[in-house]
């Protein structure tokens, strides 16, 4: 795609070529989405056909040519006669909105904060200040106002069949995706970061000093008190008997075994219920 960008920037760099009004102050004329290509220009018949010329000119180098029957053209805004003239010229059928790209902007731009979401609890602040950039992409800012939005941001995040776009809402997908490391606790024993919690192989320090590996203190980096070992981490640290200590009084009952081989007994028990999902989500946290 490097071919095609660097022809896209040619024409762009032209007199006669109009940004889009929406991607004129980043200088945006193409977005890549895996093996999809989406074109942004004004709409008027000679801006789009500079759009053609690039992609003709990719194509007599490459001989990669664009699926005329998965090609589409959108329009925002376009009178009827240029927007006949504009097919004909680059012979694709009308598409209509929402666009299928949406989609993609779903993957590609929430993908970074959805992978930091499946590992940590972000705090309301970052979720609420990346949605709102989110939100400033989809609906569009002028300077440092945002454009009106056509719908809330909750009916945004309905599923797609009950007619929103199908985005997911920060907080209430934060807590989802972290459940599945509790289900895996529970069910998917063959993971091996599972099999590090259960069979007390993590990686402390207690572990690399077995393996003669230097390091500069074998203490726990939290407490520093004690050296650093599966069971310390589990049930000796200060850190963790805080936090063990607060889910007992909030389910009010004490509901934690003293020791790991206790532990690990106690979580096999297929009664306990709702207590081995608190355990669980307890475990991933520490």
């Amino acid at each position: 795609m490097e071919s095609l960008s660097r022809r896209l920037k040619k024409e762009r760099t032209k007199n006669s070529f109009r940004f889009h009004p929406m991607c004129k102050s980043l200088n945006l004329v193409s977005l890549y989405f895996a093996d999809d290509l989406i074109l942004f220009s004004k709409g008027s018949p000679m801006v789009v056909h500079h759009l053609k010329i690039a992609l003709e000119s990719f194509s007599e180098v490459t001989a990669l040519f664009p699926n005329k029957d998965k090609s589409l053209a959108y329009f925002g805004g376009v009178f009827t006669v240029d927007k006949k003239v504009i097919l004909e010229d680059l012979h694709m059928g009308e598409g209509t909105f929402p666009l299928k790209a949406c989609s993609a902007y779903s993957l590609v731009l929430l993908g970074l904060r959805n992978y930091w979401m499946s590992i940590f609890i972000l705090p309301q602040s970052v979720i609420k200040e990346v949605e709102k950039l989110y939100r400033g992409f989809l609906w569009g800012i002028k300077g440092e106002k945002s454009k009106i939005h056509l719908a809330s941001w909750d009916l945004v995040c309905l599923p797609k069949p009950f007619g929103g776009l199908g985005f997911k809402n920060g907080p209430t997908w934060n807590r989802s995706i972290l459940g599945k490391f509790i289900w895996a606790i529970m069910d998917k024993h063959d993971i091996l970061w599972v099999k590090w919690v259960v069979h007390g192989n993590l990686l402390t320090r207690d572990n690399f000093s077995k393996l003669h590996i230097a390091l500069d203190s074998c203490l726990c980096p939290v407490c520093g008190l004690e050296e650093e070992s599966h069971s310390h981490i589990f049930f000796n640290c200060r850190l963790s008997k805080e936090v063990l200590q607060e889910v007992s009084s909030w389910c009010g009952a004490e509901l934690w075994p003293s020791n790991f081989t206790r532990w690990k007994v106690w979580l096999a028990n297929s009664k306990a219920g709702v207590r081995i999902h608190l355990a669980a989500a307890t475990v991933y946290m520490l």
